[in-house]
């Protein structure tokens, strides 16, 4: 018998230990090495493992191609390059998951002592790149934009041999930033290095890649991939020396030093991060960029499309709730949902039989917009009854509880989505409360089976507890004497007091427990549990907090001794006159050194505005020149285009050759292509010129005549730039005939700070919202309104937004100059009227007036 049970022991322990979860495969793009760390670490610490996948990580053997091995389904994932954009465009079903690095490390790398300065030097020069276009086309673009293209350089097959470089056998040869660059530090040979990216052509690279069939066939490991993956990279660059040391131990088979690695890593981290400081974050505008180039470059057609190529949950969509296959399958067959809830307000009450209000109820509707999910309300008698139909299958969800044994015997409770502590309520007459321990001996009134009633016969046995029916009636016990205090959560207590009016009462201390609000559901429903917990992670402290303050304007004082306050302001106030009475004789006596000091502060603001108008237009130059660079690019690379083509026609008709057809293709192409340059010039042009015209009003404090409307537009389009990176839609009200004669420089400033003022703090980073500028002549006056739809402004800091250094974000974009420079140059400057208005959660208004 023993022996059976040792074999039975045995087999289980075996048959646990030989289910590691789902066999997928990755396809590395290259020899192992820190540009592919995030993979080694998911692998390694077990972030695969614990998703449910047993990863095998294969690494680059010379000739693949990583293109069939994903088609082929020889590798679930692929690790590859933006190239893949034109086999999708192809009809390829590609999916790009992720792009690791945000900048490419590619790059053409050259000697110092070759008197190559630029990427044009490079033409009659020995080159080494690969002979795929579509894997080098931003290192081709590079070289197109500057009037040079395969033919003008002498294209050496890549021998991947450093040593190539270094004895000169070739000038230049495309290379990694991470790895090359550093070998030549090592041996102290001084090196360039000619990036796509500041030639105008800034690729992803790293990208992790996947076939839709795999999307729709496996769709929960390619998510648990995806995330264990990002999870993996986060790691490795936040431990770079272990990571490398990782590599180093089992991943090593360039036979690299561990210092290399180390390096390899820090310059890899530099690249990978977008401005949000996330990893893998993929673009649709930037993706729809790099294939124009491609399109430029004639490797696709004009009429291309890049749907379905972007991962549904990429980082850049990371608010999107993902849900599994049983998930999904789960919700179609339960279409709604029912939910109740005690009458607890402000955490919950009802309104009707079929509706209801309150913190709770607020929270889920945000998690079901999110999960698109049918709920209905249905009223409850009390939270027993909710209880009670929850265990007999005939109630889904019990909004707002805490966890209990008890309700674990026939629920499943949620994650918590919001806490608070238990307070202790009594009256106006009783001390501060220093200790739930106060209260043994003593009638204390809760409400039958919540959460108090629980937690004090459970740790406070002493106590003599007094059940209720709710709140209520347990505050009225208090205010009425027949309890000696009671106890609930504190939005709940400050609630009830101010609502019945029970000016008798005050909260006078809080327990040692802190109520976390979660959501019982039937136990025969894990997966809606399961849902909602998404729902719920999906929640931001913004979010919440929101619905919290917008139930809870609670005012909680403790250890409060009303006595003793009186007496300390008593004091202070004698304090304060005798105080004022000395400062009132020290400043008369030093009436002429203020007088002084006022001056200077005048002279001080006047500084500070001119250095604000100089890091506006130095912001403004930034933006401008980086919208240039591209337009222009690609206009280069059309008219290189042309040129050849026009080479390869006049070579056709000389020898006789030319048909019909290559004669229509040499126009169709022509056309088109001289279209985007026109398309792209235009651009160039109305960027410079709205540029040049906003550029010398910051300079030059002149009055002139100028069209307001046309003159706004131009101020926003030079700040295209930081524009485009936002969500943010612009309306202008402005009559096209209004002509006025002012200081335009100064009505850019006023207009560029109101819009930085809305992106720093109206708005969350990629959240839509509107900007409205009106301008119109009223009364000899410009009457400018300036509105944005965002947060708004909370009323307590209202009086503070026109106050010198005032920012809620410091440190973050915000240095509370903006507004003071707006409220200086308008009255003091213009010699005109501002005011302010802002409603919490709808927004801000500005009002200017200035005299004609």
């Amino acid at each position: 018998m023993k022996t059976i049970l040792l074999f039975l022991i045995i087999f289980f322990t075996f048959s646990n230990a030989s289910s590691p979860g789902k066999n997928v495969t990755l396809q590395l793009s290259w020899l192992h090495q820190f540009q592919f760390a995030g993979y080694y670490i998911a692998k390694e610490k077990g972030f695969y493992k614990r998703a449910g996948l047993n990863v095998t990580i294969k690494e680059y053997k010379f000739g693949l191609n990583l293109n069939s091995i994903l088609h082929e389904e020889k590798s679930d994932f692929v690790v590859g390059k933006t190239s893949f954009i034109v086999d999708k465009i192809a009809g390829k079903e590609i999916v790009a998951l992720a792009a690791i690095f945000q900048h490419s490390p590619l790059m053409l790398l050259v000697r110092e002592d070759s008197n190559i300065k630029d990427a044009g030097d490079l033409r009659g020069k020995k080159v080494m790149i690969t002979s795929d276009a579509k894997n080098t086309a931003a290192i081709l673009a590079m070289l197109n934009s500057q009037q040079l293209d395969l033919d003008d350089i002498n294209v050496q097959k890549h021998s991947f041999k450093l040593e190539d470089l270094i004895s000169g056998k070739t000038d230049a040869m495309a290379s990694y930033e991470s790895n090359e660059p550093l070998r030549l530090q090592n041996m102290n040979i001084k090196y360039k290095m000619f990036h796509p990216k500041n030639y105008g052509f800034d690729f992803y690279n790293g990208m992790l890649f996947t076939t839709q069939k795999n999307i729709d066939n496996n769709p929960d490991n390619v998510k648990a991939f995806h995330d264990a993956t990002i999870k993996g990279w986060k790691y490795a660059f936040e431990n770079i020396e272990e990571s490398a040391k990782l590599i180093f131990t089992k991943y090593n088979t360039q036979n690299k030093s561990l210092d290399d690695f180390i390096e390899e890593g820090k310059v890899l981290k530099t690249l990978a991060y977008d401005g949000a400081g996330n990893i893998g974050t993929l673009n649709k505008q930037r993706l729809k960029e790099i294939a124009n180039v491609f399109l430029v470059m004639g490797l696709i057609n004009r009429d291309y499309t890049l749907d379905g190529f972007m991962y549904e949950y990429n980082t850049s969509n990371k608010n999107k709730i993902y849900l599994t296959k049983n998930e999904m399958q789960w919700l179609k067959k339960h279409p709604r949902i029912t939910y109740g809830g005690s009458d607890w307000a402000p955490i919950h009450s009802s309104i009707s039989s079929n509706a209801s209000e309150g913190i709770a109820e607020d929270i889920l509707k945000l998690i079901l917009k999110k999960l698109t999910m049918g709920m209905s309300y249905e009223k409850q008698e009390s939270w027993n009854k909710a209880l009670s139909k929850i265990k007999n299958k005939t109630l889904d969800v019990g909004l707002a509880t805490s966890e209990s044994s008890q309700k674990r015997e026939y629920g499943i409770f949620t994650k918590s989505y919001v806490n608070f502590p238990l307070v202790i309520a009594s009256s106006s007459d009783v001390a501060f409360i220093s200790s739930t321990d106060e209260l043994n001996n003593k009638v204390v009134a809760v409400g039958k089976n919540f959460t108090a009633h629980n937690f004090l016969k459970e740790f406070y046995p002493k106590i003599k507890i007094l059940a209720l029916k709710n709140s209520d009636e347990a505050l009225m016990a208090v205010s009425s004497g027949r309890a000696y205090a009671m106890v609930d959560i504190l939005p709940v207590v400050a609630h009830k007091i101010r609502k019945l009016n029970l000016h008798n009462l005050k909260i006078s201390g809080t327990t040692d427990y802190s109520f976390h609000i979660k959501s019982l559901v039937r136990d025969d429903y894990p997966l809606l549990v399961s849902i909602l917990n998404k729902g719920i992670d999906s929640l931001s402290k913004d979010e919440i907090q929101d619905v919290i303050n917008k139930w809870s304007s609670i005012e909680y004082v403790s250890q409060i001794d009303y006595n003793l306050l009186v007496k300390v302001i008593l004091f202070f106030t004698i304090v304060i006159i005798i105080l004022s009475y000395l400062q009132n004789r020290r400043l008369k006596m030093n009436n002429k050194k203020l007088e002084e000091t006022l001056k200077n502060l005048k002279e001080t603001r006047e500084d500070l505005i001119a250095s604000e108008k100089m890091a506006t237009l130095g912001e403004l130059v930034g933006g401008v020149t980086h919208e240039i660079i591209s337009p222009l690019s690609v206009g280069i690379m059309g008219s290189s285009y042309i040129v050849d083509m026009t080479e390869e026609i006049d070579d056709l008709y000389n020898r006789h050759d030319m048909s019909e057809g290559d004669f229509k293709d040499y126009i169709n192409d022509v056309r088109n292509t001289s279209k985007s340059i026109t398309l792209n010039l235009n651009r160039t042009k109305l960027l410079v010129n709205s540029f040049k015209d906003v550029a010398v009003d910051q300079a030059i404090e002149d009055i002139r005549d100028f069209s307001v409307k046309m003159y706004i537009d131009e101020i926003l389009l030079s700040m295209t730039s930081k524009l485009k990176q936002t969500n943010i839609k612009i309306d202008v009200l402005c009559d096209e005939k209004l002509v006025i004669k002012s200081h335009p420089g100064y009505i850019a400033q006023i207009l560029i700070n109101f819009i930085n003022n809305s992106l720093i703090h109206a708005f969350k980073e990629k959240q839509e919202g509107t900007i409205t500028i009106s301008m119109q002549e009223i009364n000899k006056h410009l009457v400018f309104i300036y509105k944005d739809n965002g947060r708004g402004v909370d009323l307590n800091v209202q009086n503070k937004v026109f106050d010198e250094f005032y920012t809620t974000k410091k440190g973050k974009g915000g240095t509370g100059l903006g507004l003071y420079i707006v409220k200086t140059i308008v009255e003091c400057k213009l010699k005109g009227t501002l005011s302010f208005s802002s409603v919490k959660g709808e927004g801000i208004e500005f009002k200017v007036a200035i005299p004609l």
